[in-house]
């Protein structure tokens, strides 16, 4: 960049008038700022290490009503500088520490909102890796995906993603370096939050397990959609958004716990790996049945000592039959 060129890259930065910072660290300083016609804009400065300009450019090309607009992108010495749209509303961060946990129906419906937005990234090769309740906002009865500053694009071969980044708690095992991520990262985000959503309770509270097996709070058909988006191999998770989505509706139209019963799983397609588990579910009881016959000697082949210990034993209580009934007869 020459001088020239960076004299007038640091007017157009000023060109916005900066209302308040909304967040500042290591990833970078986010701000409301104003522009032309006093528009309301988010701008952030992504370090110059953990910029992604690839993905930025192909958020440009999106306009979906649940995802902020870029408006602007450039490069200052040490960092890339994107200008969004700002989404107006409440996080649900927000929301519920004002109401508490949502109801089945609105926290499926927050979840689907948010699902449709992440289908649009992952349509587009983009993963956002850090979807959490304080990046989702409510607004007009729909929560919309905000704080895009993590996203990232696809590599097709690449075996891990070169910057760890995420929220604990929220963040799947592959951003911490165990693979690349993809849109099945962002599933395992979703399914956290919509255990948020129904407790509360943050993943990344010693509580979260715990709150998560109350029915009376997760539904045993949810509990289930929540577990395998947050499955630890993402082969084991849903593979799209929108598999997540249909899922969670189908498991909150299923009747609660009654009479003792639980309701049945929701319907959804499962990866080859469930076939695999199924099958060790129905063979664990027979093998168990085995071990246990085998301890106690039921209906299993003995050995020729095991024969002679047998007919011992057999002897030795014939022995004390025969002398209890003996002194019977004397007694008599």
């Amino acid at each position: 960049m020459t001088d020239e060129e960076l004299l007038a890259t640091i007017e157009h930065d000023d060109s916005y008038r900066v209302v308040r910072t909304l967040s500042e660290g290591p990833a970078g300083k986010t701000e409301l700022v104003a522009g032309e016609g006093s528009e309301s804009l988010v701008r952030k400065y992504v370090p110059r290490e953990l910029a992604n300009e690839r993905a930025w450019q192909q958020l440009r090309e999106l306009d979906h009503p649940l995802l902020p607009q870029v408006r602007d992108i450039y490069w200052l010495p040490d960092s890339l500088v994107v200008v969004t749209t700002y989404v107006d509303g409440v996080t649900l961060a927000d929301l519920l520490a004002g109401v508490g946990p949502l109801s089945v129906t609105d926290a499926v419906h927050y979840l689907q909102d948010l699902c449709e937005a992440a289908g649009e990234l992952h349509a587009h090769g983009i993963v956002h890796r850090d979807i959490t309740p304080g990046n989702a906002v409510v607004n007009s009865g729909r929560a919309a995906l905000i704080d895009l500053g993590n996203v990232r694009a696809y590599v097709s071969g690449a075996q891990r993603d070169t910057t760890t980044l995420g929220t604990w708690g929220f963040a799947a095992p592959e951003q911490f370096g165990f693979a690349q991520t993809d849109a099945r990262t962002d599933i395992y985000a979703l399914g956290g939050l919509l255990a948020f959503l129904l407790t509360g309770v943050s993943p990344n509270d010693d509580e979260f397990n715990r709150v998560l097996a109350d029915e009376k709070r997760v539904p045993a058909a949810l509990r289930e959609v929540i577990l395998r988006a947050r499955a630890f191999e993402p082969s084991a998770r849903y593979q799209s958004a929108q598999e997540l989505a249909q899922a969670a509706g189908e498991a909150a139209l299923l009747p609660a716990e009654s009479d003792g019963g639980q309701a049945p799983a929701p319907k959804s397609s499962q990866p080859k790996s469930y076939d695999f588990a199924a099958q060790a579910l129905d063979v664990a009881p027979k093998q168990e049945l085995t071990t246990l016959r085998q301890r106690l000697g039921v209906g299993m082949p003995l050995s020729a000592g095991s024969k002679a210990a047998l007919v011992l034993m057999w002897l030795v209580a014939l022995c004390f039959v025969a002398a209890f009934i003996s002194v019977g007869f004397d007694q008599s």
